[in-house]
């Protein structure tokens, strides 16, 4: 980040810009955000987005509260064409919190009936809304009691802070079966695609860093074998989840020390990501 943003108008944003030597294309008519867009077929009625952002509300069980319903019935109402969810854990395990959201089949009724009332209240406003599900494993970052319980693809002097369970091929795969498990029920709960969570440092980006994974089927210094998490649990849903659209949401630079898509000084290096993107 070249320095914090506190630009106030147009003027001093195109100002910083030259400074900086780029051109920026800018214009005050906001109209093209309200035309309509075509999506694999379906139509979105403008250019809004509700961005994914955690409310730490859900029940004991992974379930929506009567928060998180409030929450997502205020986007619904508020006329954006996609609403794109909050993490959602696939595990128990893998929960950054005691009260992040959790899919699974004992409460995919609840996450229904989120949906169709999210999508209700947007209909009664003339619109028909893009619901997306955020799909992911905390990995380093699990606390499902509140306190930390790592799970990593990999160690990391700089992130490791207690000795952390580096998960095992076998313990892959059935976070993987978990992934799969939770799309199929997303895709019957009525969500429009799910979204493979890959950045800020949870398991899924952390896998296509893992370098120093030896001996794995996912991990090395072969980028094949680091995306491979990525790209089977990509393959498996498209193939085995029908009626649902799979995507991502991918940092293409941590920029801390084994982070992905750094060079060897921790500066950017965005040929992994270019090389991950081509493949997906």
């Amino acid at each position: 980040m070249h320095e914090r943003f506190r630009y106030r108008n147009g003027d001093d944003l195109i100002r910083k810009a030259v400074e900086l030597g780029y051109e920026l294309p800018y214009s005050e008519d906001i109209s093209p955000l309200f035309s309509p867009i075509d999506l694999y077929g379906f139509t979105l009625a403008n250019r809004f987005v509700v961005q994914p952002m955690e409310g730490y509300d859900s029940g004991p069980d992974g379930s929506p509260t009567e928060l998180t319903a409030r929450r997502y019935l205020r986007y619904a109402r508020g006329g954006s064409s996609v609403i794109w969810s909050e993490a959602v854990s696939v595990s128990a395990d893998g929960r950054s919190n005691p009260r992040q959201l959790w899919l699974h089949d004992k409460n995919a009724t609840n996450y229904s009936r989120l949906v169709d009332d999210v999508k209700t209240a947007s209909r009664k406003e003339g619109f028909n809304p893009f619901f997306i599900i955020q799909l992911t494993h905390s990995g380093r970052y699990s606390k499902p009691e509140g306190y930390p319980r790592p799970l990593v693809a990999s160690p990391n002097p700089v992130l490791d802070r207690i000795t952390p369970y580096i998960l095992t091929d076998d313990d892959l795969k059935r976070i993987q079966d978990e992934y799969v498990s939770a799309a199929k029920l997303a895709a019957q709960a009525g969500f429009d695609a799910v979204d493979l969570k890959a950045c800020h440092g949870y398991l899924m980006i952390e896998l296509l860093a893992a370098r120093n994974r030896a001996n794995s089927t996912y991990g090395g210094e072969d980028t094949a074998s680091r995306f491979r998490f990525m790209l089977e649990t990509f393959e498996r849903i498209k193939s085995e989840v029908k009626g649902i659209i799979v995507t991502t949401r991918l940092g293409v630079s941590d920029l801390y020390q084994g982070g992905f898509g750094t060079n060897p000084d921790n500066g950017p290096d965005y040929s992994d990501a270019l090389l991950l993107i081509s493949n997906l």
